[in-house]
Parts: structure tokens; sequence; C-alpha cells
């Protein structure tokens, strides 16, 4: 039979509801944090179209809730705040609110934005002119070509305006094509004096810890370690030609930034790093540029602090960012890069600067690699990497790892997406996906924890959810205290969990695993919601039954009662369509312990599962668990199987109602026959133990036949 329970369901049942799947897809689907794409140099609000507007995309993520809008360079003085060096005032170089464009986003999931903007120059009325792409002066770059410092700036206001919009969330997830790649760094790494002691500069709130206020960095094709597509402004290349990054305006901010050398030295015969990535002084950048204004302060003397580590002998071989500046270590990054047919590169940036590494081992990293930084390969070149859906959703997947959850919340429908990980993820199967999650109960919370989740139609796996806070780095093989496992086309499914397995005023960890992932899966996701069901008016002790000859005992019993009405005893053949089959009376009120008792003179043939429906006064319902008794006599009564999951072997303890050989088979999910073994046993208890060793990891159908009865139950072997 199955465990039961004090409350008025099991504390793990499966519960079929007879609504389509597609039905439930059809609500409206919350995310757990919204996303913003930057684009690159030469890009705008576009740049991401072909991902944020894709059916799949928008069927688990919404459509695009709104786009920033912003002037990067809107005077001819380069200091960002302008000559009174105050932030929000009309003669700041980076301008962000505007009579016809304040920025005030609208409430949603997906978000763009955009630098390729001017404005009409009119303090008294400023208006901007959006996709206007112009600058201040002759000699001054177009604002989407201007100084990565500014953008880092920008991005923090966006970053504010985002959550502004999203009461509900409290962190970004940022996807940055390119320089947007570069433009997410520098607002993630530049502190107030440069170095990793004072407080970050460009940060939503920089006395927090995660005052950054993101989740995730992916970036696209991003020169991380810079990229001089049109060569060194002096006479020496460090790339083959069809490596080098072309930009449309040799003279820009954006330039002299996205470089890793400078021509310098005599008729600048000789190449020197250039300080936005490796650091060095603002007078030392001697090729031409519209300005030598690196961090974007007014004057062009300064000495630049790198976002990268300077490399030996040359310092534009670093390959990590910089320790006295570094990235934050509570973001989860993804590296996508590119790797043409043609050339060792994307047709802009060279392959090898597309990421940060230490070796072949991503930066940053934690004790594990690939755990904290992954990356992603491609094929396409610089300026189509975006136009995939398929390779920029592989780097929006949910944490792996507890310190990673993502932070969800009670009574939303909220969407997933299940993706096929990277090759070299720390442990098990790239094509399983762990997808960890966190919820916030309040602190006066009081009713049953209610998990319904509908699964990918085409995948099986698992739901774990643990009452105590689970280790930062607990991988796949460690179950949760509650399990539900289930098949592809499964409906909808219920895990409930009672009020005296989870602490109100705490986080609970739940973690959905959907296994042998396909690259394509993800366009169809799955979905859940979170509620707390307040406590019934009848709190069960027990629901058992026994054989008793030829008829069926029921016995149940109730810790107290509070407006109670009847019992309804009810039978199914199936546990899904269940028929009353008798009444009883219930006590009203009470505190004491009542037993009630009832006889089913009539048991059905095979499997008779009973449940109790009870109904109060006000007419509110609620019921027990199940139980399950077989009136055939040559069929097995599965007690208990373990350990499930299993490495090596598993154990079988049955009840015999005869002496007939049982065969034991096991068929993997798509119903092959993988191993079968027979076994004489007894009537009464039996313990059988087969070896799983010669078997693959995943999940399995076990099923006994003994005569012309069978019994099933799912394994899984790691």
């Amino acid at each position: 039979m199955l465990p039961t329970s004090k409350y008025c369901l099991t504390v793990v049942i499966l519960i079929i509801l007879f609504s389509p799947f597609y039905e439930a897809k059809a609500q409206n689907i919350d995310c757990a944090y919204p996303i913003l794409f930057l684009h690159g140099y030469t890009g705008n609000q576009e740049s991401f179209e072909d991902v944020y507007t894709d059916a799949n995309f928008v069927a688990c993520f919404g459509d695009l809730s709104d786009t920033y809008h912003a002037v990067l360079n809107a005077t001819s003085n380069t200091n960002i705040w302008g000559a009174d060096g105050e932030s929000g005032t009309s003669d700041d170089d980076v301008l962000i609110s505007f009579d016809n464009e304040t920025n005030e986003l609208a409430p949603g999931c997906i978000y763009v934005m955009n630098f390729n903007n001017f404005w009409n120059e009119n303090e008294s009325n400023p208006e901007i002119d959006i996709n206007g792409c112009s600058s201040p002066g002759l000699f001054e770059s177009d604002s989407n070509e201007s100084a990565i410092t500014k953008g880092g700036y920008a991005l923090g206001k966006a970053i504010e305006k985002i959550l502004a919009a999203n009461p509900g969330k409290d962190k970004v997830i940022l996807v940055g094509h390119s320089m947007g790649g570069l433009t997410s760094r520098e607002y993630l790494q530049r502190t107030v004096d440069n170095d990793n002691i004072s407080d970050p500069r460009w940060w939503v709130d920089p006395a927090l810890d995660d005052g950054h206020k993101v989740l995730k960095l992916v970036t696209t094709s991003t020169p991380h370690r810079g990229s001089n597509f049109f060569g060194d402004t002096g006479f020496t290349d460090h790339e083959a030609a069809d490596d080098r990054d072309g930009t449309p305006d040799l003279f820009a901010e954006a330039t002299r930034d996205l470089r890793y050398t400078y021509g310098c030295g005599f008729l600048n015969l000789f190449s020197c790093p250039a300080p936005y990535l490796w650091g060095g002084s603002e007078e030392e950048v001697t090729a031409t540029f519209w300005n030598d204004d690196i961090d974007a302060d007014g004057d062009e003397n300064s000495i630049i602090v790198g976002i990268n580590e300077a490399g030996s002998p040359d310092e534009w071989e670093g390959t990590k960012d910089n320790p006295s500046m570094p990235l934050p270590n509570n973001i989860r990054y993804t590296w996508i890069t590119s790797d043409t047919p043609l050339n060792s590169g994307d047709g802009v940036v060279s392959w090898e600067r597309q990421w940060l590494f230490n070796g072949s081992t991503p930066e940053p990293s934690d004790a594990v690699a690939f755990r904290l930084t992954d990356t992603l390969l491609t094929d396409y070149s610089h300026l189509n990497v975006n136009t995939d859906p398929n390779v920029i959703i592989r780097g929006l997947d949910e944490g792996d790892y507890p310190s990673f959850a993502w932070k969800v919340s009670l009574d939303n429908l909220m969407g997933g997406i299940v993706q096929v990980r990277s090759e070299d993820v720390p442990e098990g199967d790239n094509h399983s996906d762990p997808d960890w999650f966190m919820v916030e109960i309040p602190a006066e919370a009081e009713g049953d924890l209610n998990l319904t989740f509908n699964p990918h139609p085409a995948l099986s796996g698992q739901i774990d959810f643990f009452n105590t806070t689970p280790g930062d780095f607990d991988e796949m093989t460690v179950n949760g205290n509650h399990q539900v496992l289930f098949n592809a086309g499964d409906p909808t499914i219920s895990m409930l969990i009672p009020d005296t397995d989870y602490t109100p005023g705490s986080s609970q960890y739940f973690r959905i695993i959907h296994e042998n992932v396909g690259f394509t899966n993800w366009h169809l996701h799955y979905d859940f919601e979170l509620t707390i069901d307040a406590p019934l008016p009848v709190e069960f002790i027990s629901f058992t039954g026994k054989k008793v000859q030829d008829f069926v005992q029921l016995d149940w019993s109730t810790a107290s009662e509070f407006n109670s009405d009847y019992f309804e005893i009810m039978r199914s053949t199936n546990g899904i369509n269940f028929e009353t089959i008798g009444r009883m009376n219930a006590a009203g009120f009470s505190n004491l312990e009542k037993q009630y008792t009832f006889e089913d003179k009539n048991p059905l043939a095979g499997n008779n599962y009973y449940r109790l429906k009870q109904i109060d006064q006000d007419g509110k319902i609620c019921y027990s668990n199940i139980v399950i008794l077989n009136f055939e006599k040559d069929l097995l009564e599965i007690q208990n199987t373990y350990p499930n999951p299993s490495r090596n072997q598993i154990s079988i303890e049955y009840f015999a109602y005869s002496d007939k050989i049982a065969f034991f088979r096991i068929y993997n999910m798509i119903g092959q026959l993988v191993q079968s073994q027979k076994e004489e046993i007894n009537i009464g208890e039996n313990l059988t133990t087969i070896d799983l060793r010669q078997l693959q990891g995943g999940v399995y159908l076990l099923e006994i036949q003994q005569g012309e009865s069978r019994q099933q139950v799912r394994i899984a072997k790691h």
C-alpha cells in the first residue's frame, strides 16, 4: 500500500487531472527573472530580434516587454556627468531620460537596450531621436560607438528601471553580444577606486554583495580579450587578416576600447597594450581616436585599470579577468564562442579571444572546472550568431546546482526550459538537465505546500523536494526528501508537501530533472506552480485496509475534526476513476482521536484502490491517501525497492500469493527490453536482487510477471 499520512493527501501522490496538457500551457506564464539583451558595436534593439520573436521563445517567456533607450555621447564634453559633475542634468554626456522617452519601463520578462540614438540637443525641450545615429560634432563618436565605460553606467540605470517595473523580481539575466558583453563586464567589475576593496562604481546597490542584481551573464562572440580586425594602427599585426575585427569607424571610442594593442613609439612602429583591457595611461594612447578619455571623466590623463589581467611577456596575451577588480563570483557565466569553418574565429573576433580562461578551464572559476562558468561553441559568423534561437537559449538554462537556484514565487505559473548542457559539465550526462529552484515561504504560512507540475511532454525525469537546505553544489545523485518520477507523456503531476515538512519563514529548494534532452526539446517548455493549501477541517492520523477472508476492512482515524459532516468511501480499479461505495457520518467537532471502520463486502478482482472523500458542513472537500489491496491470488504485491536510484544492484521486497515462477524484466524508456531473469519464489514474503551494473545511467521500468498478472515500478540507475 502507499505510505499513509495524517493529512488529507499522501505526502507524494500523482494526480491525473482531466484537462489537456496544452490547455495548461495557455495560461499566463511568469518568469523567474527578466532578461535584458544588449547589442554590440553596430547593433540596436533589433540585434536579438530572431530570438525574442521566436514563437517557441515567446510561448515560454512572453513577448518583448519594453526597450531601454539611451544616448551615450550627447555632448562634446567627454564626462559622463557633464561639466557640473552631477548625474541627471542636461549637460550629461550620457542621457537616459527625455521628454518623449522617460525609460519608465512596462513590466514583463523580456527587455532590449538601444544605444543607436541621438537627440535634438534642445535642453529646454529634450527629445530623443530613436535610431537617429548621429553625434554632437564632426569629430565625435556616435552613441553606439561610444566608450564602454559609458555603457556600463547606462546599463546600471537600465537594470534599476527593469527592477522598478517588476517589484516581485530581485535580479536580471544579461545577454550581451560582442561589445554588449564587455559593457556587462564594465558594469560588474568597475569599482570607485579600481580595486577589489572600494565600492562598485555602477551597481544598483553598491552596499550589497549581490547589489549588481545580476543572476547570470551570457555573452556571444564577445572580444573578451580584444580584437584588431583592421590590424594594429602601427605596422605590426598580431592576427591573420581574416581573424581581425571590422569596425566602421576607425577613430571611434569603441574602436579604441575594443582593441588589444595600439601603435606606439617612433612613427607607431611598435605595439603597446590597449589601456581599457590591460591597463595603462590614457596619455600613452598615441593612436588617433576622437578622444582618449577611456574612463569618461572629462580629461585624458588618467591611469586606467584594465578589466583583464595582463599577460607575460606581452600584456595582451592575458587570459583572465583582473584579480584586482574581478568579476563577481556570485553570478553564473556562459561564454558562447564561434569558430567558423574558414578561419579561427567568427570572421571578426579570433576564437581564443572570445572567452576568458586558465589553460582549458573557463574563467571565472571555483574549485571545480566548468561549474561557475561554462562555454558553448557554435560556427556562426560574428553578425549571425544571434540569428539562431537554439544557440542563445542554451545559455539561458536554469541553475544546475542549489547555489545557482532560480528564485520563484508562490501562486504564479512559472515557465522552464530543458536544455542540452555544455559538453564539459562537472557531473552527469550533459543531456540530463537538472534545474534548481528556490521559493521563500512566508513566516505566517499555514497549510500544505502543493507543487503542480506540467512536465515536458516528450521527456521523462523526476522532481525532488528538499525539506532541509541542500549543499551549495549537491549533484544529481542526491535525492530529495520527497520525490516523484515521471514518464514522457505524463499529464499534470501534483506533489504535496505537508506543513510539517517545510519551515515557514525559510527558503525551500526543489529540483526538476529531465532526461535524454535534445537540442530542440526546449521548443516545448514545462511549467509549474506552488501554492499553500489552507488547513483542512479533518486531520487524519491514518487510513489503512486489510483482507478479511473474502472482504476488505478499511480503518481510519482522525486526530481532530472541525465542522466535519461525513465521509464517502470510494473505490477504483485504476487509481484514477473512483466511485462511491459507502458513506459514514463524521464526528462534526472533536479534539479527541476518532476511529472509523468500513467493510467492502464485494471487492473487485485484481487491484482495488480505496480512498476517503471527506466533506465538511460548508461543502469543503479533502481526500485521504490511497490504499491498494489485491484479490488476484497469483498477483505479487511489491512492498519496497531499494536503493532506488542504485549504482550496482537493486533489491525488491514483495509478497506472493502463489509459488508460480516469476519473471523480472527491465525496459528502457522507449519500451525496449534490456535485461531479464526468472525466479522461483515462495508464497509469502520474498526478496530478489537484480544486478544493474551492465545498464547505463537513466530511468527504467521494472516489470514482474507471475502467471497472467504483472506489476511495474520505475527504477533509476546512476
